[in-house]
């Protein structure tokens, strides 16, 4: 599983182009780190977007992470010459692990960009 899911996270980063600070209609990216995945965005407004998320964990006992996240985004929230983005909103996370001690729980996003 671990073997499958890494090789579709290079494929996605390696063919998929890279693009940054999109602000409108549907996005993939990479998850580095922990958990290692890849995640979505799918703009529904001009400040309001749905973030998702698939990783995998390589914790002892760990799975599966996702997450859903309904956000905010707000320009222009510094007086400065260079363009800072604020977001922010709700979520919920589902951690899926080995032996059956999986949690479900609550999110809250907050990112200066």
């Amino acid at each position: 599983m671990k073997k499958y899911l890494m090789r579709s996270v290079f494929i996605i980063i390696l063919f998929g182009g890279i693009t940054f600070a999109q602000s409108s209609g549907f996005g993939i990216g990479a998850i580095l780190g922990q958990p290692t995945g890849i995640s979505a965005k799918y703009w529904t407004t001009s400040s309001t977007a749905f973030d998702f998320g698939l990783g995998y964990s390589f914790e002892k006992n760990s799975r599966m992470h996702l997450h859903a996240d309904y956000l905010f985004h707000t320009k222009d929230i510094f007086n400065s010459t260079e363009n800072f983005s604020l977001y922010y909103g709700p979520g919920a996370r589902l951690r899926l692990v080995e032996n059956g001690d999986s949690r479900l729980g609550v999110r809250f996003d907050i990112k200066i960009i």
